[in-house]
């Protein structure tokens, strides 16, 4: 009676006090959690990009290597024509790689939220389905690139060797778009589990594969270009194989299952292609400007008559923009799955501290190689080739390209932040305009005004479009990030009222 009367006068009833008591052990009640909610929320912001950077971190090297290696290797066993090639194929390498980076943020980004909802058997079915998509894109890239590759090579200002030697290098790469769409699905659901290592072993292996063994076996032997692209698709095709019978298998968080080959898309996978479209046009979207830059680059190499030796250089310059950036897109791709689930947990506050160190470190990063590049230029082209000719004019077109180049990932960072934040429309067109838009119009601007004979004008396109980005990209997300603070905000004053109001039901229970 006594007991009774307490809890009667204190307003309090056994049924809050269970409730109260439940708080208490909340913890214990979520030890189902798998592991992959510990690898995207269970550590400091900080702490979390961390441990989630090095698969991406390998992956952007390894990719950073082959470029610099299979360079040196054509230039070995072509010449330097081989590079003039592997640069006017670089629009169509780049243009059928953005459809493999396309499954790559679709999966990251969506399974990674999903997770966060514990819809495990829909992270299922849409992983089938992306691997659907992946069959599908492997019949649309040939029929689309094939009939454009030559008159893309003839309108760049390539003629006879080159062009054909740029066509042998994109047939396997075309060809075998399959391959590359589903080596980066596997990747991008490694990433979106968080199993970065695993991810950057895969990335590993592949990388030994192609440059110490089918890269200079196969351009020894056939001495084309052909065997290069070639060497590439067979070394994604090992791990990728491995990896997808392992996740039928049952062993990894994802379980894709044969039921849904043969069933409709879920609606999951309409979301997450929302969110790959958006880095698939940032990606096109540098090739396309690029299409553009290069038409005036031959313009102008060929009215000083260095056509070949300028548009080596600058493949030169694709290959070291590659190593400069593969750390900040590593961070990116490590920001994105964390994002997500962040997002999904409606944890703006921690989502605005994964934003804030992913774009310090990012932007320190490509301060330190702007000025190591900047400084060095022909010293780092040397390792291509020791042409006076050809370190000549990386000397005076490398240097102007990266001038401000620590700029460029903040536009990354925005776009994961709005893919994260399921504002897949603006991410899409954000990206769009960044990168469809800018750089053009720059590089028409520095093409028909000032000396119509000096080669180094036009590459000073690229700092004015990184500064213009950069403020393009701040000001869109401006609203987001406010937004954000807000919630965050909101959510630190109703924890503490949340806390008091726990310890005064804490006492009002002891005390009964």
């Amino acid at each position: 009676m006594l007991t009774t009367s307490l809890t009667q006068e204190d307003g309090i009833s056994s049924n809050e006090r269970e409730k109260i008591s439940n708080e208490f052990t909340e913890g214990d009640n979520n030890s189902d959690d798998g592991e992959e909610h510990k690898r995207l929320g269970g550590y400091p912001p900080l702490r979390t990009l961390v441990r989630l950077s090095p698969g991406p971190l390998i992956s952007q090297i390894v990719n950073s290597l082959y470029g610099v290696i299979d360079s040196m290797w054509v230039s070995k066993f072509i010449g330097e024509i081989g590079l003039t090639a592997l640069s006017l194929a670089y629009i169509l390498d780049n243009s059928a790689l953005s459809f493999g980076f396309f499954i790559a943020i679709a999966a990251s980004s969506q399974i990674s939220y999903l997770f966060s909802k514990k819809q495990y058997e829909v992270v299922s079915h849409l992983s089938v389905d992306l691997l659907k998509v992946c069959v599908i894109f492997a019949l649309i890239v040939p029929a689309v690139l094939f009939p454009c590759a030559r008159p893309l090579f003839k309108f760049i200002g390539g003629t006879g060797k080159v062009n054909d030697l740029a066509f042998d290098y994109a047939i396997r790469l075309l060809s075998l778009n399959l391959v590359t769409c589903c080596y980066h699905c596997v990747c991008g659901i490694l990433q979106a589990e968080g199993r970065t290592w695993l991810y950057g072993g895969a990335q590993i292996i592949s990388m030994l594969l192609n440059m110490a063994l089918f890269d200079p076996l196969l351009l020894w032997s056939m001495k084309r270009t052909l065997g290069s692209s070639l060497a590439t698709e067979i070394s994604m095709f090992i791990p990728a194989s491995i990896i997808l019978i392992v996740m039928f298998c049952g062993k990894f968080s994802t379980k894709p299952s044969r039921k849904y080959v043969f069933k409709c898309f879920c609606p999951e996978t309409g979301a997450a292609l929302k969110a790959g479209l958006s880095a698939f046009i940032m990606n096109i979207s540098i090739s396309l400007p690029s299409l553009i830059l290069q038409k005036f680059i031959a313009i102008r190499a060929n009215r000083v008559g260095e056509y070949d030796m300028i548009v080596a250089a600058y493949n030169a310059i694709s290959r070291i923009y590659t190593v400069s950036t593969c750390v900040p897109i590593a961070i990116n791709a490590a920001y994105l799955p964390a994002a997500s689930y962040a997002f999904g947990k409606k944890d703006y506050k921690r989502l605005l501290w994964l934003t804030f160190h992913a774009e310090w470190m990012a932007m320190l990063w490509g301060f330190s190689c702007m000025v190591i590049i900047v400084t060095l230029p022909k010293q780092i082209c040397s390792i291509w080739s020791k042409d006076e000719r050809f370190l000549y004019w990386c000397n005076e077109i490398v240097p102007p390209s990266f001038y401000i180049k620590f700029l460029t990932p903040t536009k990354f960072i925005i776009v994961s932040l709005l893919q994260a934040s399921q504002q897949t429309v603006l991410a899409t067109i954000t990206s769009f305009v960044l990168e469809l838009g800018l750089l053009p119009i720059a590089a028409c601007i520095f093409h028909y005004t000032g000396d119509p004979k000096s080669p180094r004008r036009i590459f000073y396109a690229y700092p004015v479009t990184d500064a213009l980005s950069t403020v393009c990209s701040l000001l869109v997300a401006l609203k987001t990030f406010i937004n954000f603070y807000r919630q965050a905000k909101k959510q630190d004053e109703g924890t503490c009222n949340k806390s008091d109001d726990s310890g005064q039901q804490e006492l009002k229970v002891f005390m009964v």
